[in-house]
């Protein structure tokens, strides 16, 4: 199987999971599949401080989620605030390009390095109206980060944060059904999937350039969303699409 392909089942596995719990244990396979460690899923707050409501699963070494955790390390962690400057992935030894590292921002890195984590490459999760948050794969000292992996990361890292938010609503009320989206949208979601511009994706549907327009505009409108990619992500998600089709993979 190859790594968006193994992708491709992550994400259909993600949108029959029913408790986060499953949701850790099929991320944590994942994560494994494409050569990491680890994984850290999160909102960037204090959990001490925060309510229920907050993303948090990880496969990190118990002994360093609890330091983690006791010394309230989420808000001045580099990795985070680096995911702030920037919404696509990025390895760690790109964190001094993205912010200015302070002194409590290396000894945030010197102890994770001694708790056994070397490096990883993170997603950045950032909603308007919620919490910043990530996904990031590690892996272990002694390990090379996986380089071929990181593409495959960014969509599994998007997908996995979407998959803990419908959870976390899912717990706080009954989730609602997908927006109902018509062949010819959805035809232009793929397109605009693949960087297709609306004239590119009108050429090659044989509609007019603004008919792509409206139908990406009201596609937009029912899932709330402001950007293309977003939308992209959810409409995979929701099984409308396939990320086969958005990435032309032939099928399995």
């Amino acid at each position: 199987m190859g790594q968006f392909e193994e992708v491709q089942r992550f994400v259909s596995a993600a949108a029959r999971c029913r408790f986060p719990s499953e949701l850790k244990d099929l991320l944590s396979d994942h994560a494994c599949r494409l050569g990491f460690d680890y994984f850290a899923l999160v909102h960037h707050v204090d959990l001490h401080d925060h309510d229920g409501e907050a993303i948090a699963l990880w496969s990190y070494p118990a002994a360093w989620v609890d330091e983690y955790l006791e010394d309230r390390m989420a808000t001045s962690d580099p990795v985070h605030l680096a995911s702030h400057r920037i919404n696509v992935g990025f390895t760690w030894d790109q964190i001094a390009r993205l912010i200015t590292v302070t002194p409590a921002h290396r000894r945030v890195r010197e102890r994770t390095r001694r708790a056994g984590i070397e490096d990883g490459f993170t997603v950045p999760a950032n909603i308007p109206g919620e919490a910043n948050g990530s996904c990031s794969f590690a892996v272990a000292t002694g390990h090379a980060l996986p380089a071929a992996s990181l593409p495959a990361a960014q969509l599994s890292g998007a997908y996995a944060f979407h998959a803990a938010r419908r959870l976390g609503r899912k717990r706080a009320r009954h989730p609602e059904p997908p927006p109902r989206l018509s062949p010819r949208q959805l035809d232009c979601i793929v397109f605009a999937g693949r960087g297709y511009s609306d004239r590119e994706t009108a050429v090659a549907l044989g509609i007019a350039e603004d008919t792509v327009t409206e139908y990406l505009d009201e596609a937009r409108h029912r899932y709330g969303v402001s950007r293309r990619t977003p939308l992209v992500l959810r409409v995979v998600y929701d099984g409308q699409i396939a990320l086969s089709d958005v990435l032309m993979l032939p099928p399995p």
